[in-house]
């Protein structure tokens, strides 16, 4: 657990040591944080208790963080849960942009499962993997 008096984790340290998990609707969110310098100022900012970021596969067949179109990043998903879980003070929404991506990054959360909940993480997942009928060409 987060040991800074400023932290949104001590803040909330009730509702991070329940057996419930936190609401998503009671998060103050930072979107689509894909990048080592908005990941660094979300984490800076005592008023963020939440981390929302996408996820693609590099060309080199990595998890990366990066929002479609874009293609690269400087901040792979190892770097980022690393970063979130040494930080220990955010919630993580994870939004998958590809398919090929949950399966490696649920392998790392799975390994890295018992710090996360040391911390009182939440993770939220969500996958926007498959074309609907309604979907953009």
């Amino acid at each position: 657990m987060c040991v800074h008096p400023e932290c949104p984790a001590m803040r909330n340290a009730e509702v991070l040591r329940s057996k419930f998990h936190p609401r998503a609707s009671n998060q103050i969110w930072v979107h689509s944080c894909c990048s080592r310098q908005k990941l660094e100022a979300a984490l800076a900012d005592s008023a963020i208790t939440a981390v929302e970021s996408d996820i693609i596969m590099s060309r080199e067949g990595m998890p990366i963080m990066a929002h479609p179109p874009a293609t690269t990043s400087d901040l792979s998903f190892e770097e980022f849960l690393d970063t979130c879980i040494s930080d220990g003070c955010r919630h993580l929404k994870l939004d998958f942009k590809a398919g090929a991506a949950v399966e490696p990054c649920l392998n790392v959360l799975a390994k890295r499962a018992t710090e996360l909940r040391a911390n009182g993480q939440a993770v939220w997942l969500n996958a926007d993997v498959i074309c609907g009928p309604n979907a953009r060409k």
